[in-house]
């Protein structure tokens, strides 16, 4: 694992808000205007993100996930961190999801809980929202005529994943392994960690 949950946190505390209409994404339905408990969450150097429960958690459940999810969050580096400000959660087993907002403030993150357990067995939570965060908070700077040229001109993907979808995964898949390069080789293999560097 690159990051595991025994790894530090900026998280320092979350509040609930009340109640609120927000647009946000389901991948069960599409965008839907959807009533949310919101809490904000802060985390070290004075970032806050808006957390947004879905209704169908019900009051008494909504801070459950918030709990769970928001020291997850906290692992993310302090460079995407300070891009989100706003995690979206409902139930469903479907795919998360990071992206720019649609109001040009900050970035997103989607999180399904079902999927989430899953990615806890898995063990993977931790890097499924690295690479969610890159979406959210680095995808629209990088990208564009620099970056395609010099993955045209380097001819490999980090993952099969990043070569299939080159134009949208590819920075993502890419900054999970550069921080693994980075900050923790130790628990690369040296022959996985040559595979990433060279």
């Amino acid at each position: 694992q690159i990051v595991t949950s025994e790894d530090s946190t900026s998280y320092l505390s979350n509040q609930y808000i009340g109640t609120a209409m927000r647009t946000i994404y389901d991948r069960r339905k599409g965008w839907i205007n959807v009533e949310v408990y919101l809490y904000e969450v802060t985390y070290q150097r004075g970032v806050k993100i808006e957390f947004s429960v879905h209704k169908e958690f019900g009051h008494d459940k909504a801070a459950t996930p918030v709990q769970f999810y928001a020291p997850y969050v906290g692992q993310l580096p302090m460079v995407v961190l300070k891009k989100l400000s706003q995690v979206w959660i409902m139930k469903g087993v479907e795919s998360w999801g990071g992206g720019k907002n649609t109001d040009g403030i900050g970035g997103h993150i989607l999180i399904h809980t079902g999927q989430g357990d899953l990615y806890e067995i898995d063990g993977i939570i931790e890097e499924t929202l690295i690479h969610e965060g890159a979406h959210a908070a680095l995808d629209y700077f990088f990208y564009g005529e620099a970056w395609y040229a010099a993955a045209e001109k380097d001819g490999n993907y980090i993952s099969s994943y990043a070569r299939d979808n080159p134009n949208s995964e590819d920075l993502a898949e890419t900054f999970v392994l550069y921080l693994a390069a980075e900050y923790t080789s130790g628990r690369l293999s040296e022959e996985d960690l040559e595979i990433v560097v060279t």
